[in-house]
């Protein structure tokens, strides 16, 4: 079946979703550690799903064997709560707005400005990198702007040019802070290694001001490309910082369209491409991610993508997609494998990978450059290797088509897809490798031709389905409903992946509310099942209630609360010093693991965990 796993199993809640008896507060959990998996999962706008990872571990010392299955810890990112800390993230333009404030919109557009970071189909955008703070900048300039828009960009997996486009020149003033950066640094450098200081050192460089910054880049765009009729007067002028350094802006990207996309000549015609194979690319991710593929064959054409400020003029642009079809198994594989897994394919293909005379060897060089291109580590590198034409590629696999054995040919060719369900009723016996013994399967496997799950365009179910429980707690579905709350935005050290997060955290600040006296509190709670470990609301049996001077506990705990089964115990000096160091892990453990300020604490409710619920 082609495409991609993760976009099959899409395609099929899409299908879901599709049919009038759809549930829709069905529960999905998607397994995979792609990044991809969480936009995918929220672009269903199905509220109970849940990714299921491998615990990934990160800082100088992380595993480097293998951990064997017994072993491999598992991780739930719960997209439900991700829903409502997205909420909090943008309430502060609820009230900015002349529309109505839709977090489901609002989810779209989070999912649009995460393809500005790049993805396995479109490079990142220049100066924009997920660990130099590109998602508090991409959020900021979308605040700033949603207010003035006449509605949200996304629509629903169609991209509207013209606010997009609004969007997108807010963005662009990175560019120019970027440059600023670069700037300061390449005249600290010159300084440093005594070279003459001039009046465009750090300390003399008049730097646009943020309202200059929609004309500096206009300036930058013509005389970057060849068209400004005042250049010479620039040149001429006395009192011309501003103009020097826009200059030096035009330059600095006339550079990287030349030395990274190889560009001889930078003119108009190269900027128009730009512009616009960028946002074509944009909107066949949206299709792609909400609709199901557009065009198998259609791909960004450049390992690079443009500046932001040169994404421009393109609100009238008109897109469209040819569908194409998709490449057969051993065409895929031809067209992703180097030349060093050859042995993957049937042996009349392989010495197209190698032979000189191959009419697709440059597919395969033995040596190629790598660029990190801002990047750290060498697996983010971009790979600098020619793209694929398709029409040459299965030109030149015909002539060997004939050479395949019927069994190789019998699995070039596309196949149904397997839905696989838990049945009480078994399937018969599965033979497992050595040492193993045979096991009885309860999966039944029904095949199905993916155009039985092919859902027309007009007929997907767009949004929130109908009839969904937003405010029900689903055991497994973590929420923050339930206890009133307060955010605010600072740098915490959260830790992430055990690792103190560097930028600003958001934290819940839970609202303090006064406590009950302790003997009416254990009258009402012990001896019974509370939730515990809020947001994720585990159940658990209380077994004691203390506050630094006295602990309540049942004599009997498989007795309920009475005053004859209350045991009253008094808490000496050790134990009051234990009781608020007891105290001070619960606080610090709350802020430092999940962001959450609980606030004073003079009461501690001890309970132990159900099992088996």
């Amino acid at each position: 079946v082609p495409g991609e796993g993760e976009h099959k199993i899409m395609d099929y809640i899409r299908w879901l979703k599709a049919q009038p008896d759809h549930d829709p507060n069905t529960r999905h959990c998607l397994y995979g550690l792609d990044a991809d998996l969480i936009m995918l999962s929220l672009c269903t706008h199905e509220p109970h799903f849940a990714v299921l990872r491998e615990e990934v571990k990160y800082g100088r010392n992380p595993q480097k064997s293998t951990t064997p299955p017994e072993k491999t810890k598992f991780c739930l990112l719960h997209v439900s709560l991700l829903r409502e800390y997205m909420e909090h993230e943008f309430e502060s333009v609820r009230d900015k707005m002349s529309f109505e404030f839709d977090i489901e919109k609002i989810i779209d557009d989070w999912i649009l400005m995460g393809f500005l970071i790049g993805n396995d189909f479109i490079p990142h955008l220049p100066n924009l990198h997920i660990a130099s703070g590109a998602l508090p900048i991409l959020y900021e300039a979308y605040m700033e702007v949603l207010p003035t828009l006449d509605g949200y960009i996304n629509e629903a997996g169609n991209l509207n040019l013209a606010r997009f486009e609004k969007y997108m020149e807010k963005l662009s003033e990175i560019d120019v802070k970027h440059f600023q950066e670069h700037q300061a640094d390449l005249k600290y450098f010159e300084g440093k290694t005594g070279r003459k200081l001039t009046e465009n050192s750090p300390e003399h460089v008049k730097k646009p001001f943020k309202k200059d910054l929609e004309s500096l880049i206009q300036s930058t765009e013509e005389m970057l490309l060849g068209h400004s009729d005042e250049e010479d007067d620039f040149l001429d002028t006395e009192d011309s910082d501003n103009e020097t350094y826009a200059l030096e802006f035009a330059q600095h990207k006339r550079d990287y369209y030349i030395n990274k996309f190889e560009y001889e000549k930078v003119d108009a015609e190269v900027m128009r491409e730009q512009a616009e194979a960028y946002i074509t690319a944009i909107q066949w991710n949206l299709h792609y991610y909400y609709d199901g593929c557009c065009s198998w064959s259609w791909y960004y054409p450049h390992h690079y993508a443009p500046y932001i400020s040169d994404i421009k003029g393109f609100k009238d642009l008109k897109i469209s997609f040819d569908l194409g079809t998709p490449f057969l198994p051993f065409q895929q594989l031809l067209a992703v494998l180097p030349a060093a897994s050859r042995s993957l394919l049937p042996g009349p293909y392989q010495k197209l990978l190698t032979e000189e005379c191959s009419p697709i060897i440059d597919y395969y060089p033995e040596n190629f450059k790598t660029d990190l291109n801002e990047k750290k580590q060498e697996w983010e590198a971009i790979v600098l290797i020619p793209f694929i034409d398709e029409k040459n590629l299965i030109g030149a696999m015909e002539p060997y088509n004939a050479q395949l054995t019927a069994e190789e040919q019998s699995r070039n060719k596309h196949g149904p897809m397997s839905i696989i369900e838990y049945t009480s009723e078994g399937q018969g016996l599965i033979e497992a490798p050595e040492f193993f013994p045979a096991v009885q399967s309860y999966a039944k496997i029904t095949l199905v031709d993916p155009k039985e799950i092919d859902v027309p365009k007009d007929k997907l179910v767009k949004g929130l389905p109908s009839g969904v429980k937003l405010s029900t707690y689903f055991p497994g579905f973590p929420t923050l409903q339930y206890i009133k709350h307060d955010v605010k935005f600072e740098k915490a050290k959260v830790k992430v992946f055990e690792q103190p997060s560097r930028g600003e955290n958001m934290l819940i600040t839970i609202h303090s509310k006064e406590s009950p006296e302790i003997q009416k509190l254990a009258s009402e709670l012990l001896g019974k099942i509370v939730f515990i470990k809020w947001p994720h609301l585990l159940e658990a049996f209380v077994v004691a209630i203390s506050d630094g001077n006295r602990k309540f506990s049942l004599i009997n705990p498989d007795k309920p609360y009475s005053p004859e089964n209350l045991n009253r115990e008094d808490l000496k000096a050790q134990g009051l010093t234990q009781w608020k160091a007891e105290a001070r892990d619960v606080a610090m453990g709350y802020k430092s693991r999940f962001g959450i300020v609980v606030g004073d604490i003079d009461m501690l409710i001890h309970a132990r965990p159900m099992t088996g619920r």
